[in-house]
């Protein structure tokens, strides 16, 4: 444990920070609590068992031998002093008291404890918490097409909505790569071109903007899936990829003329929008084709998506699946 990580006060510090006007008590003060967190000017008074059986940071602490005599206290209690803001105490001690893992891992819950317990997780060791919100992400930000598809197949946890580039910028923080590919392509699933360039307003007036080196990762990919969808799925009605009528076509002439009303009238846009590059093949696809075309046409789409799925990342500008992290 380092003095960044968490320090015990100065004698001179603990003076000054007696003054009634500048110090305060958190929620989280314990009559019987045998520890007290000062972060800034505000203090928590918990207790040493809570803090060593969740982090390994304070664990090691509190088992090193220190003089009393040094030690400045109040109310006998140990005053440790933390380098953070008051609000991720509040958040952690929420968590580790209040049961606020009410939510379940699957659960969307509110982004200020997943950046809570990925940060804090992190710095003073609290493993379980920060392998939760690891494990929160791997499910809003899968890495096998399968997983990524139950969103459209009756299994979906309550999904983290409207703070796509916040989880993006969380993901890159926490240099979580092994979810950038899903979350860049929620950004464009959910989110305007405009929005990935310039931003959007939280709900506090602030704006969250992405990187720059993303917003260009983002533009080359609404080119580069365009360009997949028309090599992989939706061009399959289209030109020298079409496959029908197939070589099992119950009607040739039928499903042919079937094929030439869809380009008229549901492809006048080709391609759809990148946003649309990993959906399950819709059925406006194949319906109205015989039933031989419209299988054949469900497999070979399936295939593409699994291709385009395969390539994502490098659509990106990021290594293969299996060179990024997820720790």
């Amino acid at each position: 444990m380092t003095p960044d990580t968490a320090r015990l006060l100065d004698p001179e510090d603990i003076i000054k920070s007696r003054d009634v006007n500048k110090l305060k008590r958190s929620s989280y003060w314990f009559d019987d609590g045998n520890i007290i967190l000062q972060a800034e000017n505000t203090q928590f008074r918990v207790h040493r068992s809570i803090l060593a059986q969740n982090s390994n940071v304070f664990r090691d602490m509190f088992s090193l031998p220190q003089s009393s005599d040094e030690e400045p206290s109040i109310e006998g209690c140990v005053v440790v002093r933390v380098a953070d803001k008051p609000h991720q105490w509040e958040y952690l001690f929420s968590i580790l008291y209040d049961n606020v893992i009410m939510f379940q891992r699957t659960d969307a819950f509110p982004l200020h404890l997943l950046v809570t317990m990925l940060s804090m997780g992190k710095k003073y060791e609290f493993d379980k918490l920060r392998a939760d919100a690891v494990y929160r992400l791997s499910v809003e930000f899968p890495s096998t097409l399968q997983l990524w598809d139950r969103q459209f197949y009756g299994y979906a946890p309550r999904r983290i909505r409207g703070q796509e580039l916040e989880l993006v910028n969380i993901v890159l923080q926490e240099g979580l790569t092994a979810f950038l590919p899903a979350a860049y392509l929620a950004c464009l699933r959910f989110r305007t071109a405009a929005e990935v360039m310039s931003g959007y307003l939280r709900q506090d007036g602030s704006r969250i903007f992405l990187p720059d080196s993303s917003k260009a990762d983002l533009i080359q990919a609404r080119d580069s899936l365009s360009a997949a969808m028309s090599e992989c799925t939706y061009g399959l009605l289209h030109g020298s990829k079409n496959i029908i009528p197939g070589a099992n076509c119950a009607s040739p002439t039928k499903c042919t003329n079937v094929r030439l009303k869809k380009l008229d009238t549901q492809f006048v846009t080709f391609p759809p929008s990148p946003k649309f590059s990993l959906d399950p093949c819709p059925k406006y696809i194949t319906d109205e084709f015989c039933d031989p075309c419209a299988t054949m046409l469900r497999t070979a789409f399936e295939a593409g998506r699994n291709r385009i799925w395969l390539e994502l990342p490098q659509y990106f500008r990021m290594p293969g699946w299996d060179g990024l992290k997820c720790q």
